[in-house]
């Protein structure tokens, strides 16, 4: 399902800046993959121990 940074942000309660940030930090961290079509969840037990 193709979302832009703007509506995952909406579904989040996020702004677009703070989504933006997150996931490159999770790109950083080796947590998350993205390309222009895909993003791969590498652990995603350590993405909701982080943040839930």
């Amino acid at each position: 399902m193709p979302l832009t940074h703007q509506e995952l942000g909406s579904m989040a309660g996020l702004s677009r800046e703070t989504v933006t940030r997150l996931l490159s930090k999770f790109r950083r961290e080796g947590l998350i993959n993205q390309t222009s079509e895909h993003m791969v969840l590498h652990h995603p037990d350590k993405l909701e121990a982080l943040y839930c």
